[in-house]
């Protein structure tokens, strides 16, 4: 008679289950046991840019001043946030701004030259 495998005893129920599915068994633990998982913890740091972001997103998308000059006036007014972070930050604002599409463009320019004439 095969051994008496103990239903509490979990590395009984994972050592088989690991063996069978070629996963390591923190691997199988985790996945039979899902609810004994940790969340992640969040830092408690603040970022150096968080408190500026409204201001440095209004002041890149109206005055068009570029990411590097931003900056400047952030550590100016006393912002913490390195130029690494404020480059990504401005990369994702160029990216989600609305941009003038090309049929945009030329409605543009028609109504400016039937303006001028």
């Amino acid at each position: 008679m095969g051994a008496r495998v103990d239903i509490e005893d979990s590395q009984a129920q994972e050592r088989p289950v690991a063996r069978l599915t070629s996963h390591s068994r923190t691997t199988v633990y985790r996945a039979l046991h899902p609810q004994q998982r940790q969340p992640l913890r969040k830092s408690g740091r603040k970022k150096g840019l968080e408190p500026h972001k409204d201001y440095l997103r209004d002041r890149y998308l109206t005055a068009g001043l570029s990411g590097v000059r931003l900056h400047e006036e952030l550590r100016l007014m006393g912002g913490t946030g390195a130029i690494g972070s404020a480059r990504r930050y401005f990369e994702v604002i160029r990216c989600s701004a609305p941009s003038i599409g090309e049929s945009d463009r030329a409605i543009r320019d028609a109504a400016q030259r039937t303006s001028a004439s």
